[in-house]
């Protein structure tokens, strides 16, 4: 998989739709980090790496490590679900 970062919007999404498509997104970056050797940790003799992780209102940070030729490499994923409504945030900008 190469580097790339994708954004994407819909509006007048309710709060089941966005859920379904987020759970959609997860399940297939998961299964296809998954086969291409990532893991949500790694774990050897000596070792025990997991990664980034964080959350907070509104987003949530996850990730997968691999060692690969004696390198520890981690990818992280994002989302970001707003706390209050657009429209409303384009309003106090807007302000």
């Amino acid at each position: 998989m190469n580097g790339q970062e994708w954004t994407a919007s819909k509006s007048d999404l309710d709060r089941e739709s966005m859920d379904k498509i987020l759970a959609s997104f997860r399940a297939y970056y998961d299964g296809e980090l998954t086969k291409l050797g990532w893991s949500t940790n790694y774990e050897d003799e000596t070792y025990n790496f997991s990664p980034l992780a964080t959350d907070g209102p509104g987003g949530s940070v996850w990730g997968y490590v691999k060692v690969k030729d004696g390198k520890l490499r981690e990818v992280l994923l994002q989302k970001i679900t707003p706390t209050v409504p657009l429209e409303e945030l384009i309003k106090r900008v807007e302000e």
